[in-house]
C-alpha cells in the first residue's frame, strides 16, 4: 500500500503554528517574549521553517545532529532554556526572557548576548553566522560611513 505522509504544511501555516505555540507558552509559563518584536518574529519563522522541514519546532539556533534522541532536546522550548534564562535572563535565541530581564531592559540596562559562548568553539552554527552584536556594529558602521560621506576625503 501507499505510505501515508503527513500533509505538507505551508510556510504561513507553520509560522502561525509557531506563533500560537509560543504565545501559549508565554501565557502559561514564567517567561515573557524578548522585547523586540522583530527578533521574536525571526525566531517564530525559524521554528515554523524547522517544523515544515523536519516535523519538529527545533530551535533555529541549534545545529541538528541527525540523532533523534540528541535532537529532541533542541525542540522549543529546549532542554536548556531554563538554565540559560536563569543565568542570562534570556534563552539562547533571545526568544523567551525572564520578567527581571524585561524590567532591566525597559530601564535601559545593558545586557550581553551569550550565544557566542553557548556554541562550542569550532562548531559554528552557520558559515555566515554573526552574533546580533556584530550585526548591530556593522549597521552602526554603515550609518557612520554615510554620515562621513558628505565631508571632504
Amino acid at each position: 500500500g501507499g505510505v501515508v505522509t503527513k500533509r505538507e504544511i505551508t510556510e504561513v501555516e507553520a509560522f502561525n503554528r509557531a506563533i500560537k505555540f509560543s504565545e501559549k507558552y508565554v501565557q502559561r509559563g514564567p517567561y515573557e517574549f524578548f522585547p523586540e518584536p522583530e527578533v521574536v518574529t525571526e525566531v517564530q519563522k525559524g521554528l515554523g521553517e524547522n517544523e515544515r522541514l523536519y516535523g519538529y519546532r527545533y530551535c533555529p539556533w541549534m545545529p541538528l545532529s541527525g540523532d533523534p534522541v540528541e535532537d529532541r532536546k533542541k525542540i522549543c522550548p529546549c532542554d536548556r532554556h531554563h538554565e540559560d534564562i536563569q543565568r542570562d535572563g534570556f534563552c539562547i535565541w533571545m526568544f523567551f526572557v525572564s520578567e527581571e530581564f524585561l524590567r532591566k531592559y525597559q530601564a535601559g540596562e545593558e545586557f550581553t548576548q551569550t550565544i557566542d559562548e553557548a556554541v562550542a568553539p569550532g562548531q559554528e552554527l552557520f558559515d555566515e553566522y554573526e552574533s546580533k552584536a556584530d550585526f548591530k556594529a556593522k549597521q552602526q558602521v554603515k550609518s557612520n560611513n554615510k554620515a562621513n560621506k558628505g565631508k571632504a576625503e
